[in-house]
């Protein structure tokens, strides 16, 4: 039986373009702000792996620099949308955005983070965790 699954990671660069986050990832024990309880999240291709059947809770938080950036939270490569959050600068300087979700997943499916209509410098930025992260766990 896995331990309880359950990550938070951040991206360390904010080089991101349309497609899937992937191999900008940090996890790790280095501090409370990334973890991986039982390794999970894949850092190079962005997918947390569902090790058992369950309710799981994704949230993904970034900032984005004066550019409008939709963040696509998918199942499976994009088999299922699970949900889309659009982030939309009111004018110039950063804004800061959340989401979150729970949703059912049975073992071996994937979750990864899809950005389309990115532009500018940072689309989607977490700045070393301290004000973005992408998480799941299981509740149930």
């Amino acid at each position: 039986i896995p331990h309880q699954p359950a990550f938070r990671s951040y991206t360390t660069s904010d080089n991101n373009s349309n497609g899937v986050v992937s191999g900008i990832w940090k996890t790790g024990a280095d501090d409370k702000r990334k973890f991986d309880n039982n390794d999970d999240f894949n850092e190079s291709n962005g997918r947390f792996t569902a090790p058992v059947d369950g309710v799981y809770q994704i949230s993904v938080a970034w900032d984005e620099n004066n550019v409008s950036t939709i963040i696509d939270v998918q199942i499976n490569g994009g088999s299922v949308n699970l949900y889309s959050t659009e982030a939309r600068s009111a004018g110039s300087g950063w804004n800061s955005w959340f989401t979150s979700s729970i949703t059912k997943l049975s073992s071996g499916d994937y979750v990864t983070i899809n950005l389309r209509n990115t532009s500018g410098s940072y689309p989607f930025h977490q700045a070393g965790g301290r004000w973005g992260h992408f998480s799941v766990y299981l509740i149930g």
